[in-house]
């Protein structure tokens, strides 16, 4: 039986040594080896740096110590973090929010809101929750004792008006600024130097300083009356108005109790 080479010729044979080369063989096994274990190799240098990733990260939990059902300082300080951003944004949306009024418009919110308290102080059943309110009565009679503006003046002395037989001096940070207050708008009214304002604010502040007189304690706040205080008290007992009258007589039956003998004899001079 003929042989392949002498079928095919030269040519043939050749080829045939060239596919039966044994130095190639095993090569292609090799090299998958060598592939399979490149990718082994990266996989396994992925674990290890997502390993290394969540060891550093504090959220991981890998690198926090247990503590007995206490905070570890990691997460004390990761929630303190969070709260100073939350504070960051918000006191950020408060500036955007902002906005810059003038001096004139802040008067007109002021006037408003005491208008609104105004009215509320003249329903019985607000006192009680009012006269709670200690900030509420020292702004109120702060914004009296400044006297800047009749309009602000007169809604602050309707507020303290309607609730000043709750009031006890000695616990406002004003109560003695808030009675000179009153003396010297009394006697300024008298005389005319307080346009705008007549005989029936005159009327208001005598039923003020006669609620006033009723607390106890509020005396002492009451008899720092000056000469020219009496000399104003004495005209008023001629008022029309006989509520007038009658408010300034308690007022000086009130004061004239005191042990203050100098008090006594400045009422009775006049």
């Amino acid at each position: 039986m003929p042989s392949y080479v002498e079928n095919n010729g030269e040519a043939s044979s050749l080829q045939l040594t060239n596919k039966l080369d044994y130095r190639s063989f095993g090569m292609f096994t090799r090299d998958q080896g060598a592939l399979k274990q490149r990718k082994r190799d990266e996989k396994f240098d992925e674990k290890l740096q997502r390993a290394s990733l969540l060891a550093d990260d504090p959220l991981s939990g890998l690198n926090i110590k247990k503590s007995r059902g206490r905070k570890t300082k990691q997460t004390i300080q990761l929630e303190q973090n969070a709260l100073d951003e939350l504070r960051k944004k918000r006191k950020r949306l408060i500036t955007v929010l902002s906005q810059e009024v003038s001096e004139l418009e802040l008067i007109a919110h002021l006037r408003t809101i005491l208008l609104i308290v105004r009215n509320l102080s003249f329903v019985r059943a607000n006192e009680h929750h009012m006269i709670k309110s200690v900030k509420l009565i020292e702004i109120v009679s702060s914004l009296f004792v400044d006297l800047a503006d009749i309009e602000v003046t007169q809604n602050c002395l309707d507020i303290l008006t309607n609730i000043a037989k709750h009031i006890i001096l000695s616990d406002l940070a004003f109560g003695g600024e808030l009675i000179d207050s009153l003396f010297l708008l009394l006697g300024a009214i008298q005389i005319g130097e307080m346009p705008g304002l007549g005989d029936d604010i005159v009327d208001q502040i005598v039923e003020c300083l006669r609620r006033l007189s009723l607390s106890a304690g509020n005396e002492k706040f009451l008899e720092r009356l000056g000469d020219s205080d009496i000399q104003n008290f004495v005209n008023l007992l001629v008022s029309p108005n006989i509520e007038t009258r009658e408010g300034i007589l308690e007022i000086l039956c009130a004061i004239s109790d005191r042990d203050t003998s100098s008090l006594k004899v400045k009422i009775a001079s006049q």
